[in-house]
């Protein structure tokens, strides 16, 4: 099978490439295929162009699958991690509360 046929096993991999549109002060950077060592110093030869040319707000914008992933992320990391901390937080401010109101107790006795 070839490696651009498509069939079990085979993975679609995007060409990376760098469109760029917009204003030039305020340029909108897309971003396609995958940033890695190969790719990283031709977009950053991008950017470092755009901000060379006066650009002073530029925006980047990736592919749809970055999207889908940090989602996925965000639900199944972050999510849980900030129910967690909230716990402890909740945790501690009654252990905080109960710690006062014994003093209290033990002072007055």
């Amino acid at each position: 099978m070839n490696a651009g046929d498509s069939g079990e096993g085979s993975i679609m991999v995007t060409p990376f490439g760098v469109e760029v549109s917009g204003a030039p002060t305020a340029p909108v950077v897309i971003v396609t295929g995958e940033i890695d060592v190969a790719t990283s110093p031709q977009l950053r030869t991008q950017l470092n162009s755009l901000v060379e040319r006066g650009a002073t707000d530029i925006t980047l914008e990736f592919g749809g699958r970055h999207l889908g992933s940090a989602v996925l992320e965000a639900a199944l990391v972050e999510l849980p991690l900030a129910a967690i901390c909230f716990w402890v937080a909740g945790d501690a401010e009654r252990a905080v509360a109960n710690a006062l109101t014994d003093g209290a107790e033990t002072a007055a006795n």
